[in-house]
C-alpha cells in the first residue's frame, strides 16, 4: 500500500484527485448554502477548501494528526496548488463542457434581461410615482 501511495504522489495524481474533489465541493457549496454570498468572496473558496483537504490528506498519509501544524508551509503550498488546479478545472468545465442554457444558475437569476441590452421600458426609467410633474420638470430642464 505504501508503494502505491508513493507512485501516486510521485506523479501528482493525489493532487489532481484532491483538486477534482475540491472543485466538486466548492460547486456544491455555491449552489446550496453559499447562494447569497457575493462572488468576490467565493473566489477564495477553492483555495481555502484546497488547504483544508490537503491538511486532512497529509495527516492521514503520514499517520500523524499534528502533521498539518508541523509542516504548515507544505500544507499551504500544496493546498494553494490544489485550489489553483480546482479553479482551472472549473473554468475548463464552464467553457467547454457545460451546456448553454437560459438559466444562469449561479447568481439566482433567470437568465432574462440583465439591463445591458440598451432597450429599456419607460416604466423602468420612470417609475409610476414620477409621472406628471416630475417628467415635465425634466423636460423643462433639458430644454434650457
Amino acid at each position: 500500500m505504501e508503494k502505491f501511495i508513493e507512485i501516486i504522489t510521485q506523479y501528482g495524481a493525489d493532487i489532481t484527485v484532491i483538486a477534482v474533489i475540491c472543485a466538486a465541493i466548492v460547486q456544491i457549496c455555491k449552489q446550496t448554502f453559499l447562494k447569497n454570498v457575493p462572488k468576490k468572496y467565493l473566489t477564495f473558496a477553492p483555495f481555502v477548501v484546497g488547504v483544508v483537504l490537503y491538511a486532512i490528506y497529509a495527516d492521514v498519509k503520514n499517520l500523524n494528526f499534528l502533521y498539518a501544524f508541523i509542516e504548515i508551509q507544505e500544507i499551504l503550498e500544496q493546498g494553494f496548488g490544489i485550489g489553483t488546479l480546482a479553479t482551472l478545472l472549473y473554468v475548463l468545465y464552464e467553457q467547454f463542457v457545460r451546456e448553454e442554457s437560459t438559466d444562469d444558475g449561479e447568481d439566482g437569476t433567470d437568465g432574462g434581461d440583465d439591463g445591458l441590452s440598451g432597450e429599456a421600458d419607460a416604466g423602468e426609467i420612470f417609475p409610476e410615482e414620477q409621472t406628471g410633474e416630475s417628467q415635465c420638470e425634466i423636460a423643462v430642464i433639458s430644454q434650457t
